[in-house]
């Protein structure tokens, strides 16, 4: 799960920024925009059942799991998605030809701050900063150790140098 949520991550850096040029939808994008709308959303209900250290110790009660969560994450994630299915489906309604009359001036900007606000979900890249170190902990060797940090400052500063180009 750890591994598709980097993917998924992964796509949303590379293919987020993108929207604010307004490019052409490829069914390429169509699919993989539905494709991490859904996993997002079963990511909320998969975290909310896993277990986490605390003190030494695994915590796997349900209660005290989606107890931790509601208070961390949850709201963040929740807003997200919620924005991540209305784009969703408002670019499926924008691709027939009968919601094509309803864009008119206040839509249009609505869809603008929408799009805007989907950049959060670049954000997410902390999640994965949790997920490389939970990696990296797995790792026992001090060159695998060694090397996996280094493509992980490598993954870093090409992420960065997307942003600022």
């Amino acid at each position: 799960w750890d591994l598709l949520s980097l993917l998924a991550i992964g796509y949303d850096t590379v293919f987020l920024p993108l929207q604010a040029f307004e490019p052409p939808r490829f069914q390429f994008m169509v699919v993989m925009d539905w494709a991490t709308t859904i996993f997002w959303s079963l990511d909320i209900v998969v975290c909310s059942f896993t277990g986490y250290r605390e003190g030494g110790l695994v915590e796997m009660r349900w209660s005290r799991i989606a107890r931790r969560y509601l208070r961390s994450w949850f709201l963040f994630d929740f807003t997200l998605v919620a924005f991540d299915w209305t784009m969703v489906l408002n670019a499926d309604q924008q691709d027939s030809d009968l919601f094509g009359l309803v864009r008119l001036g206040k839509y249009g900007k609505v869809i603008r701050i929408t799009r805007f606000i989907r950049l959060a979900r670049l954000a997410r890249v902390l999640k994965a900063m949790s997920i490389l170190s939970d990696f990296s902990d797995m790792l026992h060797t001090e060159i695998s150790s060694t090397l996996f940090n280094l493509m992980t400052l490598f993954v870093s500063i090409f992420a960065l140098s997307h942003f600022i180009a």
